[in-house]
This record gives structure tokens, sequence and C-alpha cells, in this order.
């Protein structure tokens, strides 16, 4: 399957500038007042230093991240500049506020590796219309890059597929510079019959022990 799609819409890499300030105190309390001041705790992990604590605004955070923002290019204490790679964030799960936040400093000329979230072309595939019924079974893919080429998530256009046909990792649209960590042959979309699905959803009601009464 061939997948056509614009140059615009392969190279989303958005990096947010964001401000953060070094972390002079910590513990559970200190963590606690400063979320409610409206500041975020980070750490900054960097190979061959001592990792450094820092905080971020939440006005800052909220404003300009979701969740496929990868890449941020942090200002610490209003004078270093440096690139860092979002490797996780902690969210309350009461209230869903950030918690804390883990940084990897990474370098202009040194290939990261990120998980980059995968998207269906707006046109619906052909075997839609013979009856059949599109399954994404593939949400996020693991690729390598230089930071300046790493996408923020790939479209991919899917209006070619037919009853049966599939899209591979290997068949997906990656601009210039990225490569796939994930196996090629991983299926990321496919269109199956409706008769195919029922006959999946009997065989595994099928499957299910009967309980004991």
């Amino acid at each position: 399957i061939q997948n056509n799609i614009s140059k615009e819409e392969r190279n989303m890499n958005k990096k947010i500038e964001l401000n953060v300030k070094t972390l002079q105190e910590s513990g559970y309390a200190f963590s606690n007042r400063i979320r409610k001041s409206g500041l975020i705790p980070a750490i900054i992990y960097a190979r061959g230093t001592e990792s450094r604590k820092v905080l971020l605004s939440n006005v800052e955070w909220t404003k300009f991240y979701n969740n496929e923002v990868h890449l941020v290019s942090l200002k610490l204490d209003e004078k270093d500049s440096l690139l860092a790679l979002i490797k996780e964030v902690q969210y309350d799960f009461i209230t869903g506020g950030v918690m804390h936040v883990d940084l990897q400093e990474v370098k202009k000329d040194q290939i990261i590796t990120a998980t980059i979230p995968v998207h269906a072309g707006l046109v619906p595939p052909v075997g839609i219309s013979q009856g059949g019924i599109l399954d994404q079974v593939l949400y996020e893919v693991e690729v390598k890059s230089l930071p300046d080429d790493l996408p923020e998530s790939l479209t991919v256009d899917i209006s070619k597929l037919g009853i049966g046909q599939a899209i591979h990792v290997r068949e997906l649209p990656l601009p210039s510079g990225v490569t796939a960590v994930s196996h090629a042959e991983l299926v990321v979309f496919h269109v199956q019959s409706k008769g195919a699905e029922e006959e999946a959803k009997a065989g595994e009601g099928e499957g299910k022990a009967e309980p004991e009464l």
C-alpha cells in the first residue's frame, strides 16, 4: 500500500520553550507546597553528569503541553538553554493535575528514540464502502532520529485499503532521517469483513469458561 502525505503533515515536530528554575529544596512537604503555588517539580537527566532538580511553571506547561509533544527547549535560570526529551509525566489520579515531570537532556547531533502517535487520515478506506470495518491495531510506534527530525505524530493515508488489506510499520510514511524501531511486520491498520469480526467475537465468547455453580 502506498501512502501519500504532505511534507507539512509528515514534519510535525513542534518544540516548545519553557522557563525552568533550579530547585534548591526537596521533600514531600516542600513538593506539595510548591505545587499549590503553581509550580511543578521536575528532574533533568543527562548522560555523564548528575541529574538536576528544577521547577516548571504550571501555567506554561498547561498552555503548551499535549501528549504529542516530545521535545522541549528549556531556559534554565534565565541563562542556559538546553534541549530535552519528555520521558514521563506523572499525574494526580484524583485531580488530574501534573505531579512531576521527567526530562532527558539531549544534544542536537544525538540520535534519540521516542514513541510517537499514529493517526488515520481523514479519508476512510475504500474497504468501508465494500462492507468492511477498519481496525487500528497500533496507536503508537517507536522511532529514532535526530531531535530536529523527530515528528510529533504520523498521519497515514488509509484511503486505498480494501477488505483484507493492511498497513504495516514498514509501510509508514516516515519523514527523511526517521527510522522505525518497532518491528517492521507489526500491523498498524487493517480492514476486515464484518463477518470476520463477528466470527472473532464469537470465538472469544466460546473460549470463556463457564463459572462453577
